[in-house]
């Protein structure tokens, strides 16, 4: 009896600590495009693991039948990206859209509810919006850190066709305390909900 109890216990834990809740999601009712080749982009998100962060993304993506292209060779991690290079990458390739996947710092609202930072924003409003494209004198985006209870994860779809969030949402993961853990356990998740907004291309992998 106290083994059964024991393991009951444990599996308890277990589900405990891999639990993810979608927080938030938005998703523009007004745009009825497709995006065919999206532009992954997880700006200074895991400081310490973000080219392993990009590949299993990229990698549960792909397997979900998402064409992804993350431009290692144009954006290098010792430069700071910009509105301007942003839109000349869209602009002057196949990519007709960008998968930003970025942290959302734990703000409360007056009834101590969570509050989404920021407007829903485009590609060109980013000084207010799009947190990696900051340059100079705005607020610092929030840091992983492996010592969080949770972790706030937001993804967004910003279509080329009009530069605006067509689709938004904000996943609350249980820390695991590594960054590549956190990784391995997010990346199924945010694929499997790119994949089914229904706002991005899928193919039979």
């Amino acid at each position: 009896m106290r083994k059964v109890l024991l393991l009951v216990l444990v599996a308890s834990l277990a589900g405990c600590v891999s639990r993810v809740e979608k927080v938030d999601s938005f998703q523009d009712e007004n745009f009825d495009g497709e995006i065919t080749n999206v532009l992954l982009l997880m700006p200074s998100l895991f400081p310490n693991a973000s080219e392993y962060g990009r590949h299993q993304l990229e990698a549960q993506l792909v397997r979900r039948g998402i064409t992804v292209d993350t431009r290692d060779d144009y954006f290098r991690g010792s430069e700071r990206m910009t509105k301007e290079a942003l839109l000349e990458v869209v602009f002057e390739t196949e990519i007709d859209g960008v998968l930003l996947v970025d942290l959302v710092g734990q703000t409360m609202d007056s009834r101590g509810r969570f509050s989404v930072l920021g407007a829903r924003g485009s590609m060109r409003d980013f000084e207010t919006e799009v947190s990696f494209l900051l340059s100079q004198g705005g607020r610092v985006p929030p840091v992983y850190r492996e010592t969080q209870t949770e972790v706030y994860l937001r993804v967004r779809l910003f279509p080329e066709e009009t530069q605006r969030a067509a689709w938004d949402i904000i996943l609350r993961f249980s820390n695991p305390g590594s960054a590549f853990d956190l990784i391995d356990r997010a990346s199924p998740r945010i694929a499997r909900e790119v994949a089914e907004s229904g706002i991005v291309r899928t193919r039979s992998p």
